[in-house]
């Protein structure tokens, strides 16, 4: 009788895992892992990546501004948990930090810090996974030191890490302690990939910290590093009397970080409000993003410019403008009308603060733009008794995707309408996860069930995080066309994704992670 009972139960969960796995979407399935009860405080660090051993990705646990422990995770391809590890950062006189993952091959490399108060030295390791117990191998290097005598623990400078495009170089950044009205000074160290120094450099990037801000630090097949930043005239303002105040400014250090090119990216009639930098397969770069014909953050339109790898010079430059239709897609008729009685009378119509999030290349030497809708309100209310309250509302709304041709054409331009505004809480389940598979785009994101049948009038609905609220894909197409669908819903997962932290893991699959209040669980899509 016991073993027929314990076989009830295995088969019940059998088919409670298949039904619960299956999608209504015709574009993607899910398959997800069992339920886990975890701190409020823990949530998704990162998916770590795949091998043909299964998925891996790291949980941590945030304490007051750091994590105190990370869990390292192993599932099988059916989302089964192989192996769980919880690695505690014990406190005391050697504080030791969680930097990141990165996996090349089929080995994960971990990198910590480690704070010694008494030294007045930060230290920054990397050391390998035991690939079946996700313990930490005893093979810690030190790669890199921050020496912060003369500043308070708080201001121990800080420590990153960047992969070359093909896996073959790393570059590790130390961000040196501030200090007032001294020039920004960061390490750069160049590591082949098995983690031998091969060169290092103390760089200044300005006069003064408070000029240079850094965007991008990008390292290239061959090992030259390029910093893009936003150097200011002034004081660190975008605009000083409706003038712009500053200038994209790309720094690239060749011949072992010994020789510096500075270019400057600007054009004459063009205010470059949003940019990012990528390097292509030819080892030149692709910078992207956003314009406003005004010294203002707003959007009139999308730009694309090539720049010699070698000699950092623009080879060419393409612009677009967002025409009336473009803007006014989705909005309410009221607006609608409002934007196009402004435009008749000759006055600039522009979108609202979108920042541009990747640049993606295709095979051809052609690459799509993704950017999001995403600005903060602050309310400040008094009551009755003298106390004020401070409100940050978190505004994630419309995406935009823009393809470029392989000759280095803007083709075309189109928005996905999203409305998700939550308050005090960083947009903790908005935004969007994106996987890309040949030429189609899937973009998963959380969405009001009412939006699924919304006919493109601007009436949006908000996301709530309630019961009927749904996970939805929307799948484009390389002419820009979209189709959009449910993938769950709230009530069905017991859990709201967060597409922050999810990620692509191979061709056709990407990792999705849920939470809500204790109950955590991790999911597989598949990409028919």
């Amino acid at each position: 009788m016991k073993y027929t009972t314990l076989l009830f139960i295995f088969l019940l969960s059998l088919t409670y895992v298949s039904v619960f796995g299956q999608s209504k979407s015709t574009e993607a399935s899910v398959t997800w892992a069992e339920e886990q009860k975890e701190s409020r405080r823990s949530s998704l660090g990162e998916v770590i990546g795949r091998n043909k051993n299964g998925i891996y990705v790291a949980k941590a646990e945030y304490g007051l501004l750091r994590v105190t422990n990370f869990t390292l995770e192993h599932y099988d391809d059916n989302m089964k948990l192989v192996k769980s590890h919880e690695h505690e950062l014990k406190g005391g006189r050697m504080k030791k930090f969680y930097v990141g993952t990165m996996m090349v091959g089929d080995q994960i490399y971990l990198f910590t810090s480690v704070k010694d108060k008494a030294k007045k030295k930060n230290y920054f390791y990397v050391q390998t996974v035991n690939m079946k117990t996700m313990r930490m191998n005893d093979d810690a290097k030190k790669m890199s030191t921050v020496d912060f005598d003369g500043s308070i623990a708080a201001n121990s400078g800080a420590f990153d890490f960047e992969l070359s495009r093909d896996k073959s170089k790393v570059l590790v950044i130390n961000t040196f302690p501030f200090k007032k009205n001294q020039p920004a000074k960061y390490g750069l160290s160049v590591f082949d990939k098995d983690f031998k120094k091969l060169y290092s450099k103390n760089v200044k990037l300005s006069t003064s910290d408070k000029l240079f801000d850094v965007q991008d630090f990008r390292i290239d097949n061959e090992g030259n590093v390029h910093v893009l930043g936003k150097l200011f005239f002034e004081k660190r303002k975008d605009t000083r009397k409706g003038e712009v105040n500053y200038q994209h400014q790309l720094l690239s250090y060749y011949d072992a970080l010994e020789r510096v090119e500075k270019n400057t990216i600007r054009v004459n009639d063009k205010y470059l409000n949003d940019m990012q930098i990528a390097i292509d397969k030819n080892g030149d770069f692709a910078c992207g993003g956003f314009y406003s014909s005004n010294a203002s953050d707003n959007v009139d339109g999308t730009f694309w410019l090539k720049l010699d790898g070698e000699t950092t010079e623009i080879i060419s430059e393409n612009y677009k403008e967002f025409d009336i239709d473009f803007i006014t897609q989705n909005v309410k008729e009221r607006v609608k009308k409002k934007l196009e009685k402004k435009e008749k009378k000759g006055k600039s119509i522009e979108l609202y603060k979108f920042q541009l999030d990747e640049i993606i290349f295709h095979g051809d030497g052609g690459a799509v733009l993704v950017g999001e809708q995403y600005y903060v309100s602050v309310l400040t209310s008094t009551d009755a008794n003298g106390r004020t309250t401070t409100t940050y509302i978190y505004n994630y709304r419309d995406i935009i995707v823009v393809k470029i041709s392989g000759e280095g054409e803007i083709e075309w331009a189109e928005k996905i309408p999203k409305r998700q505004v939550s308050r005090n809480d960083g947009g903790f389940y908005s935004s969007y996860q994106l996987s890309i598979v040949k030429d189609k785009l899937y973009f998963i994101f959380n969405d009001n069930e009412k939006n699924l049948t919304n006919e493109g009038d601007g009436k949006l609905k908000n996301f709530t995080g309630d019961k009927e609220s749904l996970t939805v894909l929307v799948t484009m197409d390389d002419k820009g066309q979209q189709k959009k669908e449910a993938l769950f819903n709230v009530r069905e997962a017991e859990v709201i994704i967060r597409p922050k932290v999810g990620d692509q893991i191979g061709l056709r699959e990407a990792i999705i992670f849920g939470q809500k209040k204790k109950k955590q669980r991790v999911a597989k899509i598949d990409f028919k």
